[in-house]
C-alpha cells in the first residue's frame, strides 16, 4: 500500500500544484482555458496517437474491454432504474450520470505509468480508445433526453462522437499499430515530444479547475455519483476480472479505469447541453480530491 501512495503522490501533487497557481498565482479563466484546449486538441492526442501505434494488441485483451463496458452499462441501468428516487432535476441527472460514468484520461494515464510502466499505459489507453465511444454516446444521450439546452439528435450526436480529437488520435494510432510499422522521421519524434507535454500539463489543468466552494453545498447528488462511481465501479470490475479470470496486469487497470474521477471535459459538456453546471463542478472536485484515497486503496486490494 505504501508503494502505491508513493506512486500516485506526484500525480495529485500536480494536481494541488494547478489549484495554487489557479489561485494565487494566475487567476485569469482565460490562461487555464488556452491551456485545457491546448492539452486536449494536441498534446494528449498526439500521447494516444503514438501510444497505440506502438501497442500490439491481440485477442486477449478482449475479456478486459468486456469488463470495462459491462460495467458501465451496469451503472448506467442503476442510474436509469432509481432516477425516481433521487428527487433532482433533469440538468442535475445529467451532471450524477456523467459523474459516475465519465472517466479521467490524464490520472488514469499518469497512474499507470507510475505504477506498472509502458506495458500498461499501452492497455489503458487502448481502454480509452475503445470506452470513449460508448460512454459519450450514453452521456449525449442523457444530456438530449433529459437536460435544459436544446438537444443535439442523432447527427449532432454522432458529430459530438466523430468530432471528437481523442477518438480521432486513437483511430488514426490504432490504424498505424495494426501496420505495424514505425512512425515517420520527424513526425514520430515531433509526437513524442508533443506526447511528454500532455500528463503534467493536464494534471496541473485538472488543478486548476477544483472549486471547492461547490461540494458541500450539493450534499446528497454529489454522495449518490461518489459512492457509484468510486467505490461500486472499482468493486464491479474487481468481482468481474477475477469471475472471468483476468491476468494480474488487466485486471489492476480494469480497477484502475473504473476508479478514475470524472474529466473536465464533463464540464464542458454540461455547459454545451445543459446539464448543471454548478453540480458537475461539485463532482470534479469531489471525486478528484478523494481518489487520492480510493485509488490506491482499490489498487492494493488488486495486489
Amino acid at each position: 500500500m505504501s508503494a502505491i501512495l508513493l506512486a500516485v503522490a506526484p500525480i495529485f501533487a500536480l494536481i494541488a500544484l494547478g489549484w495554487g497557481l489557479r489561485r494565487w498565482l494566475w487567476p485569469t479563466p482565460e490562461f487555464w482555458a488556452s491551456i485545457e484546449v491546448l492539452t486536449y486538441y494536441v498534446f494528449f492526442p498526439a500521447l494516444l496517437l503514438i501510444t497505440l501505434s506502438q501497442a500490439r494488441i491481440t485477442w486477449q485483451v478482449v475479456p478486459f474491454l468486456a469488463v470495462l463496458v459491462g460495467v458501465s452499462l451496469l451503472v448506467a441501468a442503476f442510474l436509469t432504474l432509481i432516477r425516481p428516487l433521487l428527487r433532482i432535476d433533469g440538468p442535475a441527472y445529467t451532471s450524477v450520470f456523467q459523474g459516475s460514468l465519465r472517466f479521467n484520461t490524464y490520472v488514469g494515464l499518469a497512474a499507470a505509468s507510475a505504477l506498472f510502466g509502458s506495458e500498461a499505459v499501452a492497455l489503458l489507453a487502448l481502454a480509452i480508445a475503445v470506452m470513449i465511444f460508448p460512454v459519450n454516446i450514453l452521456s449525449i444521450g442523457v444530456l438530449a433526453r433529459h437536460a435544459s439546452g436544446t438537444p443535439p439528435g442523432l447527427v449532432g450526436t454522432l458529430g459530438e462522437i466523430v468530432k471528437n480529437p481523442l477518438i480521432i488520435s486513437s483511430v488514426v494510432g490504432l490504424f498505424w499499430g495494426a501496420l505495424s510499422l514505425p512512425l515517420p522521421p520527424v513526425i514520430g519524434p515531433v509526437l513524442d515530444i508533443l506526447a511528454r507535454a500532455a500528463l503534467p500539463l493536464g494534471l496541473v489543468a485538472v488543478g486548476a479547475g477544483l472549486n471547492l466552494g461547490t461540494v458541500a453545498a450539493r450534499g446528497m447528488a454529489v454522495a449518490v455519483a461518489t459512492l457509484l462511481k468510486l467505490v461500486v465501479s472499482p468493486l464491479l470490475a474487481l468481482a468481474a476480472g477475477h469471475a472471468i479470470g483476468l491476468e494480474p496486469l488487466a485486471l489492476a487497470i480494469a480497477v484502475l479505469y473504473a476508479s478514475l474521477p470524472p474529466a473536465p471535459t464533463s464540464y464542458i459538456l454540461a455547459r454545451r447541453l445543459g446539464g448543471d453546471t454548478e453540480l458537475m463542478a461539485a463532482l470534479i472536485t469531489a471525486h478528484t480530491l478523494l481518489a487520492a484515497i480510493t485509488v490506491p486503496l482499490f489498487l492494493a486490494l488488486v495486489r
